[in-house]
């Protein structure tokens, strides 16, 4: 490796080769996790089930068995509420003297209530069973939700409260034996929705969640706007939900056995700090809500479930049915959970595919010891300097101290934790992106005179992709070992400064085009100032003009365009032409590659540097620095880690195949004629 002419230091080397090895273990410890937790559940809910075998006459659990056929392994329970009862007469309500009073009929019903209540500590003096002639209604007393679950004369069961029951009917009240009693006995996992209640405590949670445990439930997935413990209890709550081979720490709760199912894109209120509380120890749940439903085709839901599945560690799968309609709403029902399978199954394990359906498991931590995390942070101080280096010839005392500092810097941010090694992660995905860029940078002040042939020229432009790339790939394996924690693969945590990362690399490839050039052949440190200041000056005095006014106009909405589109939290949404084309390459490719890649990173490098060669040398440079951006989203494919790596790797890697093609196209129409300029 050479920095211009001049040799790369041996201790940078060094450095970097102990990174890169290190990093080389941390990916191997990575995928051997993800290799081992291939199994995707997947769960429908009892109400919808429910619905369907009364349409076709069918028992729930003849249903609940065609389906269990098909792949499915989970029940979805929801908690019943008091509206939920009320509608299906199992409760009747009315006011009187500023009381609700609650009437349930049925001894099962009137059972499940007084042991929801009492487990939630909401209520008083419920196995009071006084018979009264005149039926008065006794005020509850004062800081209790109910009081006075009483048998009077009709055999009918009563219930006070003080709170409205506009209050009270969305306030859950245990499972339904029925739903639990069907999953048991269809050999299905049980997946409770229950909802935050009133005044709740560390007791009354443990409490909450134990009695779910007692009745079969493996995972619970909160419902309502809130989780449970909000607001105050996340810490305790998510002590409770931890794998219970965790030995609970002096203090903690011990856990009950039940694992936390955190809904992606979930928006409720307390659901990341549980998630954070339990580092990635929880099941990742992928939904679509009914209102998207409608606004889907079958064929759309089937993709975004595989989706899921296959490129983003998402393990647990919360099928909405598709239809309650038609002749046969059962049968159409299994054909798409059939599709779905299929989906998941289709594939190679190499490509991502080739999933197995059945309970989910938790991931495990990679484990990466925190001494490899120190060796991969030498590598990124190694690549820090040698970025420093490709921008200009530093004096060599000025080599060897800033290597020591940054490798104390860097080994000691990666060796604290988790948020050093997030600052660590950006440091490599600036550096190493950039020195890719600037190692094949046109030297500006010695171009060619005699241009190059076509065929010449692109050959030329498609080695200097492939070194770029291949520089590039150095800073990827450090990063996407060094945030290779659970946390960053449930998505509990995020690659920090994804912008920042993508505007530096080209702000600094675009400033060193304006200044003349990176680090030139055998140039000084003094030459190198003076050649800067030389050219700054005349940019300065350089008499404003349109074109030029109007170009850097241009850039910046480009770069803007690109920093804006960026990110899970995209400030610009992608077009309804594009989500068109981006299933097509989804349905074409293994892995669909990302569009600022494959048709404006890799394509405008490639015709930027064949049309410098080719002579072009007013509309090469500019191509080639917004190509640049081409090695930026190379390594932040990587850094989203919650992304299995062999999809990452075969995104990158069709990504610059179809740039080659379309690059080359390009340039066929743009650069068989050659000109000086």
């Amino acid at each position: 490796m050479q920095i211009a002419n001049r040799k790369l230091p041996q201790y940078l080397l060094m450095l970097m080769t102990l990174g890169v090895l290190a990093g080389v273990g941390g990916c191997l410890l990575r995928y051997r996790v993800e290799a081992r937790n291939r199994r995707v559940e997947l769960g429908v809910e009892w109400q919808e089930i429910a619905q369907l075998a009364s349409l076709s006459g069918k028992s729930p659990l003849t249903v609940l068995n065609e389906f269990k056929e098909r792949g499915v392994s989970a029940l979805i329970v929801q908690e019943d509420t008091f509206a939920s009862l009320e509608q299906t007469g199992a409760i009747v309500h009315n006011a009187s003297k500023g009381l609700t009073e609650i009437r349930v009929e049925s001894e099962r019903v009137q059972e499940q209530i007084e042991r929801a209540l009492k487990i939630r500590n909401l209520a008083k003096n419920l196995t009071e069973t006084a018979v009264t002639t005149q039926n008065t209604l006794k005020t509850p007393s004062e800081g209790t939700y109910f009081e006075g679950l009483t048998n009077i004369p009709d055999h009918t069961w009563r219930l006070l409260s003080p709170v409205p029951y506009t209050h009270l009917r969305t306030l859950g009240i245990g499972l339904p034996e029925d739903a639990v009693s069907t999953a048991k006995a269809a050999k299905l996992q049980i997946v409770a929705r229950t909802s935050n209640f009133p005044g709740v405590t560390p007791t009354t949670a443990q409490n909450q969640l134990n009695s779910l445990k007692e009745q079969g439930v493996q995972m619970v997935i909160f419902t309502g706007e809130e989780v449970l413990g909000y607001r105050g209890l996340e810490a305790e709550v998510s002590q409770l939900l931890r794998d219970p081979k965790v030995s609970p720490k002096e203090g903690e709760l011990p856990s009950t056995g039940v694992a936390f199912g955190a809904v992606e894109f979930g928006k409720q209120k307390g659901d990341v700090q549980i998630s954070s509380h339990l580092h990635g120890d929880f099941i990742r749940v992928h939904s679509i809500q009914v209102a998207e439903m409608a606004q889907m085709t079958d064929k759309e839901i089937i993709e975004r479930y595989v989706r899921a599945g296959q490129e983003r560690n998402i393990r647990f799968l919360y099928i909405r049915l598709l239809t309650q309609a038609g002749i046969d709403p059962i049968s159409d029902n299994l054909k798409y959970l059939d599709k779905i399978v299929r989906g998941l199954k289709s594939g190679s394990k190499w490509t991502g595919g080739a999933l197995d359906t059945g309970v989910a498991n938790r991931f495990s931590n990679p484990l990466i010891p925190r001494f490899l995390f120190a060796v991969i942070g030498l590598g990124v101080a190694g690549g820090l300097m040698w970025m420093l280096l490709c921008i200009a010839p530093f004096p060599k005392a000025f080599q060897t101290k800033g290597t020591f500092l940054l490798s104390v810097l860097c080994a000691g941010l990666s060796y604290w934790g988790e948020q050093g090694r997030e600052y660590v992660a950006l440091l490599a995905g600036i550096a190493f992106p950039t020195i890719a860029c600037l190692s094949v940078f046109p030297n500006l002040l010695h171009a060619p005179e005699t241009p190059d042939s076509p065929a010449v020229a692109f050959h030329k432009a498609v080695r200097a992709l492939i070194q770029a790339s291949l520089i590039t790939s150095l800073g990827i394996v450090m990063v996407a070992s060094i945030l290779a924690t659970r946390p960053f693969m449930m998505h509990v945590k995020q690659y920090l400064g994804i912008k920042v990362q993508h505007l530096i690399p080209l702000l600094i490839v675009a400033t060193l085009a304006f200044l003349g050039g990176a680090a030139q052949d055998n140039e000084t440190y003094i030459d190198f100032k003076r050649r800067i200041r030389t050219r700054a000056q005349q940019i300065a005095n350089e008499p404003a003009r349109f074109g030029i006014l109007l170009l850097s106009l241009v850039v910046i909405v480009f770069l803007a365009f690109v920093v804006a589109r960026t990110g899970n939290d995209s400030g610009a949404g992608a077009s309804g032409i594009e989500m068109k084309f981006r299933a097509l390459l989804e349905k074409v490719l293994v892995v669909r590659p990302r569009t600022k890649e494959f048709l404006f990173g890799h394509p405008f490098f490639l015709v930027g540097l064949a049309l410098w060669w080719r002579g072009k040398r007013s509309w090469g440079l500019p191509l080639f620095v917004f190509g640049c951006m081409g090695q930026v989203s190379l390594l932040n494919t990587f850094c989203h880690i919650h992304t299995p790596l062999i999809i990452s790797f075969w995104r990158d890697f069709i990504g610059l195949m179809i740039g080659i093609g379309l690059a080359w196209i390009a340039f066929q129409a743009v650069g068989r004629k050659s000109h000086v300029a």
